[in-house]
């Protein structure tokens, strides 16, 4: 399951940034897959959630996640992207909420070995239960990351 599925991974992303998008439907015919039909084509508040799990299963270095990090990088008038369309490229006129940061600051954080979450969102700064959601997620992720890089 975790071979397919990383595979699946791997083989859908999307758009400029080759990003996974929130919905994916999979060819009964067994073809390539494609974004949903009826749900945004976006990377956003669902597709979130994978860098989170790859960092979470010591799997930072997906190129999954590095396109994530690319992604949040790409500097914008209203500060790091909350999401993109993967067909036109645009981002929204807001900014990443919190929760969204603090996966972004993990997967960072994560692929370059260090432990330095000073810039890591506290659950406080969450305006909405999905954002402390995403943010503890990422805090206890980084505990665990921690641990075993600590380990002998």
């Amino acid at each position: 399951m975790e071979r397919d599925g990383l595979a699946l991974i791997r083989d859908s992303r999307f758009g400029m940034y080759q990003l996974p998008p929130d919905w994916l439907e999979l060819p009964m015919d067994g073809g390539r897959s494609v974004m949903a039909e009826g749900w945004p084509k976006r990377f956003s508040f669902d597709a979130i959630r994978i860098p989170l799990n790859l960092v979470w299963a010591g799997l930072a270095q997906e190129s999954a996640v590095s396109a994530a990090i690319r992604f949040w990088a790409t500097p914008t008038q209203r500060g790091m992207p909350a999401w993109v369309d993967l067909m036109t490229n645009v981002t929204p006129g807001y900014p990443a909420p919190p929760g969204i940061t603090a996966i972004a600051r993990l997967s960072e954080a994560a692929q370059a070995g260090q432990g330095n979450l000073t810039r890591m969102p506290r659950v406080e700064a969450a305006q909405d239960y999905y954002s402390a959601a995403l943010i503890l997620q990422a805090r206890l992720a980084w505990n665990d990351l921690s641990l075993n890089l600590a380990a002998p």
